[in-house]
């Protein structure tokens, strides 16, 4: 959330009381006038900058305010100022077989927020923050990304939750986390629904960064799409007084591509794409939140408990998974509390995964191959972030189910396989409270994270909980959905 920072222009003394201590304490109104953000790093909308409010404060006496005094306010009082009113956008699912794109200031901190919303989850993307997915809500309410509560980093980067992409040669996180990008006019057709970002990079320069943002009617989850493009260096003019030449003439140097020893140069960038997120903690000091790696030797397990005590460096682990990436997946699961989320990756593309344990709990880096871009050219990637309510996975293969609303035609369930063998369309067998079904799963490409097996069916009320089991080659997954 927003904070603000404010000078008091005018300030009046209410009330002088004393605690159960003795200790004495006075009452403010106070009239205050916004100066900008409370960290520099993050931007206000630009009419917020002037504005004037009242507030109350209290002041333990005989230290008290003083007119010219400058405050820090608190993510409520902050909003009272961005956002007067309480916001009107649904964070709701929706029902089954539609999506919906809304717009509106969800967090109250004076900027458009855009959610994407089917039966399964709802979407939330920050355009003027780096185009970060910033929640991913299932429809239970539950949010499968953390949201810090407030700043808990100093200097010029922020914390800031959701997915945060990287370009690492702009400096890590470089300007994507807090820059604000175009907004495209979303595209929808009821079935599916999508909306693009893009931004002109400072840094590398003659780079453009874009993402897309898609949404499927019958898909729990979120598919994101990134292009990196480049147009090259500007030309720089010839300054006055430069007598370096060929002999003919021509300057030497960036007006033709050639280096100091007169070669031609090839103008290319290099670039490497990544992106970060944290999962969210059960609220104790003792995060629950593990991963479950797919690696040459099964199921690696990473799991961090984080002690309410102690110095930072005596539990902080780092840990890079660099074996077993063929089957293009990593999952996040909620130990007790039964919340998956699945990150579906191009294998090829991603050479390194980290995961570590930082404040807000377990954080998880993608770092995909580095590119070199000649001019003209563009490099591609792709992720999709999936939601479940139970998962089986093996080294090579994930089988993750997700319930969405429930409607008055019954409960829809959606069934998604990922898996590295090469196989025909997977089946699942099921055995519900109301009997037996088997369904065999359609191929969808994802653009440049492979290919999953998905089937949402519509099961019956009372259907409840279920057994499933997909059969992926000579290989059976099963897992258990409870009601």
């Amino acid at each position: 959330m927003q904070r603000l920072l404010v000078k008091v222009r005018e300030k009046k003394l209410e009330k002088r009381y004393r605690d159960k201590n003795g200790l004495e304490y006075g009452r403010y109104a106070l009239r205050v006038e916004v100066e900008g953000p409370a960290m520099s790093a993050l931007s206000v909308p630009k009419e917020t900058v002037g504005k004037v409010a009242t507030l109350k404060r209290e002041f333990m006496l005989p230290w008290g305010v003083k007119k010219g005094d400058h405050l820090v306010l608190d993510p409520a009082e902050s909003a009272r100022i961005l956002c007067r009113r309480k916001p009107a956008i649904d964070l709701e699912c929706t029902r089954l077989g539609r999506v919906d794109v809304r717009s509106g200031d969800v967090d109250r901190d004076g900027h458009r927020e855009d959610v994407l919303a089917n039966c399964f989850l709802a979407a939330t993307v920050q355009p003027h923050r780096g185009a970060r997915l910033l929640s991913l809500r299932g429809c239970d309410g539950d949010d499968r990304l953390a949201q810090p509560g407030d700043y808990i980093m100093g200097g010029r980067y922020i914390l800031l939750g959701g997915v945060e992409e990287v370009v690492f040669e702009s400096g890590s996180p470089g300007e994507l986390w807090k820059s604000e990008f175009k907004r495209g006019e979303p595209a929808a057709n009821g079935a599916s629904a999508e909306i693009g970002y893009r931004l002109a990079l400072k840094e590398p320069e003659g780079v453009e960064f874009s993402k897309e943002v898609r949404v499927l009617a019958d898909l729990p989850g979120v598919i994101e799409r990134y292009v990196l493009r480049y147009s090259g260096k500007p030309k720089k003019e010839e300054q006055p007084g430069d007598s370096s030449d060929r002999g003919d003439g021509a300057p030497l140097g960036p007006t033709d591509g050639r280096g100091k020893d007169g070669k031609k140069r090839k103008d290319e960038v290099d670039l490497t794409f990544g992106i970060r997120l944290s999962t969210p903690s059960d609220g104790h000091p003792a995060s629950r939140n593990v991963f479950d790696v797919p690696t040459g030797r099964g199921m690696s397990l990473v799991r961090f408990h984080r002690p309410g005590y102690g110095r930072r460096w005596r539990w902080r682990d780092w840990r890079d998974e660099h074996a077993g990436l063929a089957a293009g997946f990593l999952i996040s699961r909620h130990e007790e509390l039964g919340r998956v989320l699945a990150v579906l990756f191009g294998p090829r593309r991603v050479p390194l995964v980290g995961i570590r344990c930082d404040f807000q709990g377990p954080e998880l880096m993608i770092r995909h191959a580095p590119r070199k871009l000649t001019k003209g050219r563009r490099a591609e990637f792709g992720v999709g972030l999936f939601i479940g309510d139970a998962v089986a996975a093996s080294e090579s293969s994930m089988l993750l189910v997700s319930k969405g609303r429930a409607g008055r035609a019954g409960v829809p369930v959606a069934f998604t396989v990922r898996t590295s063998r090469r196989i025909e369309a997977p089946r699942v067998s099921l055995a519900t409270a109301r009997g037996r079904k088997t369904a065999t799963l359609r191929s969808l490409d994802l653009p440049f994270a492979g290919t999953i097996y998905t089937k949402t069916l519509t099961l019956p009320k009372g259907s409840l909980p279920l057994t499933c089991t997909a059969t992926v080659g000579r290989e059976s997954l099963t897992c258990r959905l409870e009601a």
